[in-house]
């Protein structure tokens, strides 16, 4: 759908809409075709995600020495990390991912548990201090979430919520940056000196994204096209920032797609979460378990920051495509068969 809607865009030349189309949309299902000529076990998928939480581990350990000598990066404390969004998308995909791990599965050896741990505590001060407030309320809701539908003790579940938002509390008070962007989440007023407020950007964004789509409903603006067309047309006048995407999965599909794009867009993600749900209510698999939660947590940084396939950022896309593949492969829908000299298995 979205091939089509570049085939008959009239915004943009067709080798330009092309060209992008296949760095955002094609290249990245790299991750998927892992699954194809790699067999995941329970244990190599265990192994691969142990390397994503020590990668995370090291990071969050990195970010907390920085912020104690006060390095930053635009406010943001990111570790050793090239990009700000980069590290949300990683938070938002692994960290849900391993929390699920742990508490959904049984007998995990007692190492890797204190490991996953550790993981998911020395992370809540580092994404407190990376400052991305979209990351905060998604860890939020669905480590909630994970707490209570997976841990039947509501004591162990209301001391696990407690102890993490003590956590929580204790780094954004502690750091008066942190604090400013908290207080941000609820707030419209404009900085006087900039005339910059980023919750009223996202608004006129979000406005100059529909009048995109009102223009162009069928097929949008172009494939990674909306930065030009927000510059050149649409960008309201007491707007401050040109963004080069609308902040908002949904809204930017429609701008540059229009409805034929989208509507593949949307449907691929209803058939996940249909097809997740499904097979987590009929077999209790653990594999269905923690594909939900990093889905879903991914899904709520659509709202406002990472897309799903990014102008330049499409690590995270990556990222997601292996993780679809593995749950796919444990699901059957993936499978491989491996020939030796004697016979097939």
């Amino acid at each position: 759908m979205i091939l089509l809607s570049v085939i008959f865009n009239s915004e943009q030349s067709f080798g330009t809409g092309i060209k992008a189309y296949k760095s955002m949309y094609i290249s990245p299902l790299t991750g998927i075709f892992l699954a194809c000529f790699f067999k995941f076990s329970k244990r190599r998928a265990i192994v691969l995600l142990s390397c994503f939480a020590a990668v995370l581990f090291v990071n969050a350990f990195t970010a907390i020495v920085q912020a104690f000598y006060g390095i930053s990066i635009e406010d943001r404390v990111i570790g050793f990390f090239n990009d700000k969004m980069l590290l949300a998308a990683a938070h938002m995909l692994i960290l849900p991912a391993t929390l699920a791990v742990l508490v959904f599965t049984e007998k995990l050896p007692t190492q890797l548990s204190c490991f996953y741990l550790a993981t998911i505590l020395i992370n809540i001060p580092a994404v407190i201090l990376a400052n991305t407030r979209i990351v905060w309320i998604g860890l939020s809701i669905v480590y909630s979430l994970i707490l209570c539908i997976g841990i039947k003790d509501k004591m162990k579940i209301a001391a696990g919520i407690f102890a993490m938002f003590i956590i929580a509390a204790v780094v954004i008070y502690a750091n008066p940056i942190s604090q400013n962007r908290l207080d941000s989440i609820t707030n419209l007023s404009i900085n006087q000196q900039t005339g910059y407020q980023s919750n009223r950007e996202r608004l006129l964004m979000w406005q100059s994204a529909w009048q995109m789509f009102q223009d162009y409903p069928a097929f949008g603006v172009g494939v990674n096209n909306f930065y030009q067309q927000y510059r050149d047309k649409y960008k309201e006048p007491t707007a401050v920032e040109t963004p080069w995407h609308a902040h908002n999965l949904i809204l930017n599909s429609l701008a540059e797609t229009g409805a034929v794009g989208s509507v593949g867009l949307i449907v691929l993600f209803i058939y996940l979460y249909y097809d997740v749900i499904r097979t987590w209510r009929k077999d209790k698999s653990l594999a269905a378990a923690v594909y939900f939660f990093s889905l879903f947590t991914f899904s709520i940084n659509f709202l406002t920051d990472v897309l799903f396939c990014g102008h330049y950022l499409k690590m995270p896309t990556y990222i997601f495509w292996l993780i679809t593949g593995i749950y796919l492969s444990f699901n059957k829908y993936i499978d491989i068969e491996i020939k030796n000299d004697n016979h097939n298995k």
